[in-house]
């Protein structure tokens, strides 16, 4: 068992979260995480602390979520702006897809981010593609898809499937030509 105790102006804002008084706090952890204030001894509320297995649960859900939105986005776009307009979407989608896992296949032949000591992420790279695809089509979505990468990112970190360099190399490699990709299938939909 853990004990972390708060004082001074952190307990003003940490206390009042949870119903105490100006007094100190304690935070006293083993399977879950108890809220006890130090003057009464009051438990007032346990959280559970998610597992590695739950995170990377949620970890893997990530990708088939955001692709799922994409495809339903794909069909309305299909149903209201014809055929051609769904098709050249997914065409854009599967070209960057292409692209990404092509810069995968060099990376493992050539090595070149080991040969920084990094790992090309193949996490990141495949959100992106789907990133890519709300920027371009959907930018009402876009700043809520790009929130939920910068979370996916934060979590593949705190998992330590990958780095920060291994998620910023990647980014800064396939994302230009991801939303060329997108693009140019774009300015082909509207002709």
């Amino acid at each position: 068992m853990v004990t972390i105790h708060i004082f001074g102006n952190l307990k003003r804002y940490v206390c009042p979260l949870f119903l105490f008084s100006d007094n100190s706090c304690s935070f006293q952890t083993d399977e879950i995480i108890r809220y006890v204030c130090e003057d009464n001894d009051y438990f007032l509320w346990n959280i559970a602390i998610m597992t590695f297995e739950q995170w990377a649960v949620i970890a893997d859900l990530y990708t088939p979520i955001i692709v799922i939105v994409c495809v339903i986005c794909m069909l309305l776009a299909g149903r209201q702006h014809g055929l051609k307009d769904g098709l050249l979407q997914l065409g854009g989608v599967v070209l960057s897809a292409v692209f990404i896992y092509a810069i995968m296949f060099i990376d493992n032949v050539i090595g070149i981010w080991p040969a920084f000591d990094l790992d090309y992420s193949t996490h990141t790279a495949i959100g992106l593609v789907f990133i890519g695809y709300f920027m371009v089509y959907r930018p009402k979505l876009s700043v809520l898809m790009i929130l939920s990468m910068i979370g996916y990112a934060a979590l593949m970190m705190h998992q330590k499937y990958h780095t920060l360099a291994d998620i910023m190399t990647t980014t800064i490699c396939v994302m230009p030509v991801i939303l060329l990709c997108q693009y140019k299938l774009a300015a082909i939909a509207k002709r």
